[in-house]
C-alpha cells in the first residue's frame, strides 16, 4: 500500500504531535477504499485512502463539532491518491457486529436522531447549492438509469424548495460504528465515512438511501422507529416516488458490480 507507507512517512514528521507509529493494521470494513488502524507510542488513529478524498474533507471539516463525527486531523494529497487522519472513535463496524446486534429498534432510533442532528447542523440552502445537488443526484444516478427517468426526477427537484444539506449519500449501519456495553446492548457510537461521490444534496437522499440498503433485512421495523425518532418523510410526494424508481435501478446496478468485486 504504497499511499499508506507515503502517509506515515508525512506523519513521521510530526512525531512531536502524533508520537512514534508502532503498528499499522488494515481494517475490514473498506469497500472502494483502504482503512486501517494507525497505533503510535500514545495514541490510536485511523487513516483513510483513496483517489480522492476532498468531499469527505469537506464533511469532517463542517462537521467538527458534532460529537459522533471523527475529527480530521490530518488531510493528505500524495500523487494521485489522498488520504485523512481521523481520530479514533471505540467501535465495531456495523458490518462485523451485524449478526451480533439484538437491540435494533434501539439502534435504529439512535441512527434515526444521528441523522436528524446532522442534517439539521450541516446546512446549506442557497439558489446555487440547490442547482448544485440536483447536478450532483443527476450525475450519481446515472448507473443503470434511462435519460427519461433522469429528466422526470430533475424537474421534480427542480420545482421544489427541497431541504440541501452536505452529507453523507450512504447512511446505512456499515458506515456507522457501534459498541456494546457489559450487558452486550449495542450503543451507536460514530458516524462514518461519508461516500466520496457525495457533495450537497437533498436531505430526503439520506433517508432513501437508508432505508433501502441491503445492510437492512427487517425494513419495516427499520422504517418504523429511524423516522420516529429523525421525523417523518411524506412517501406520496412526487420527489419521493421517483426517487425511489431511479434510486432502486441505480442500488440494483451498484450491488451487482460490488458483488461482482467481491467474489
Amino acid at each position: 500500500m504504497p499511499i499508506v507507507r507515503e502517509a506515515l512517512e508525512a506523519l513521521s514528521q510530526k512525531q512531536n504531535e502524533y508520537w512514534k507509529v508502532l503498528r499499522v493494521t488494515k481494517l475490514s470494513w473498506g469497500l472502494t477504499n483502504t482503512v486501517c488502524s494507525i497505533e503510535t507510542e500514545r495514541w490510536k488513529y485511523v487513516l483513510k485512502t483513496w483517489e480522492w478524498l476532498e468531499r469527505e474533507k469537506a464533511f469532517f471539516a463542517a462537521s467538527e463539532n458534532i460529537r459522533l463525527v471523527p475529527r480530521m486531523l490530518e488531510f493528505f494529497a500524495l500523487g494521485n491518491q489522498q488520504a485523512i487522519l481521523m481520530e479514533h472513535k471505540a467501535w465495531i463496524n456495523g458490518k462485523d457486529a451485524f449478526d451480533k446486534i439484538q437491540n435494533w429498534e434501539r439502534i435504529w432510533k439512535q441512527m434515526g436522531s444521528a441523522l436528524g442532528q446532522l442534517h439539521a447542523d450541516i446546512h446549506s440552502k442557497t439558489p446555487e447549492t440547490q442547482n448544485e445537488a440536483i447536478q450532483s443526484v443527476l450525475e450519481y444516478l446515472s448507473w443503470g438509469n434511462e435519460s427519461s427517468d433522469k429528466g422526470e426526477l430533475k424537474n421534480i427537484f427542480r420545482k421544489k424548495n427541497l431541504d440541501i444539506v452536505s452529507l453523507h449519500g450512504d447512511f446505512s449501519p456499515h458506515n456507522c460504528l457501534f459498541l456494546p456495553d457489559a450487558s452486550w446492548i449495542y450503543e451507536l457510537t460514530a458516524v462514518f465515512d461519508p461516500s466520496g461521490r457525495i457533495a450537497k444534496w437533498p436531505a430526503i437522499f439520506d433517508v432513501f438511501y437508508a432505508l433501502n440498503n441491503r445492510w437492512v433485512k427487517d425494513r419495516e421495523s427499520f422504517g418504523k422507529w429511524f423516522l420516529e425518532w429523525y421525523g417523518a418523510v411524506d412517501f406520496e410526494s412526487e420527489e419521493f416516488q421517483i426517487l425511489s424508481k431511479v434510486f432502486a435501478k441505480y442500488l440494483k446496478t451498484l450491488y451487482a458490480y460490488l458483488d461482482t468485486k467481491q467474489t
